[in-house]
């Protein structure tokens, strides 16, 4: 299950954004796409080390080092969203591109585990 979220996520951002890149501009399907893996990405990054922090012997100066990495990350992803302009329509819903990053974000802590770790 937690597979068929990840791959759902990741098929919508990339038709998506080829469609853009093909119908329109290529620039804002480029950063569209790229802004979709950065938020899912350094989510993903931080928590996975979060929930392995023990087994991987981390230190809270280690956890403050990858969170500052992925909050990096996540501000690019919105940056770029916004930078570009890109919304989404799903079934003739609107779904602004800093939302988009929301839920791509939303799907990592769903779908990640401590195998994901740093």
């Amino acid at each position: 299950m937690r597979g068929l979220l990840t791959l759902a996520y990741c098929l919508i951002s990339i038709l998506t954004a080829s469609q853009v890149m093909f119908g329109s501009s290529l620039s804002v399907g480029i950063s569209a796409l790229a802004a979709s893996a950065l938020g899912f990405f350094g989510t993903a990054t931080f928590f996975g080390s979060f929930l392995a922090r023990r087994e991987k012997k981390y230190r809270a100066l280690d956890l403050a080092g990858i969170g500052a990495i992925a909050l990096v990350l996540i501000a690019a992803a919105f940056g770029l969203m916004l930078w570009s302009g890109f919304s989404l329509s799903l079934n003739g819903v609107l779904i602004p591109g800093p939302y988009w990053v929301v839920v791509g974000m939303v799907a990592a802590l769903l779908v990640t585990t401590k195998q994901h770790a740093l």
